[in-house]
């Protein structure tokens, strides 16, 4: 999946949802809980731990 690009940053689809709900929860347009208004941030976090790790424990499995 290619990110928006806005100028000179990209975009991806979790920070573009993050974006939208903190938006929509600071206007009292939507009544959830802080915790799924963060859940696009969560979500990236955690893809990208697995990624790095995923990468790390490979090049160290190449290393031996």
């Amino acid at each position: 999946m290619n990110p928006i690009k806005i100028g000179k940053l990209n975009i991806g689809i979790f920070e573009s949802l993050l974006f939208l709900f903190i938006c929509a929860k600071l206007t009292h347009n939507i009544d959830w809980s802080w915790i799924w208004v963060l859940s696009p941030g969560w979500i990236a976090l955690s893809i990208g731990a697995v990624e790095g790790l995923t990468e790390y424990f490979e090049k160290q499995k190449t290393n031996d």
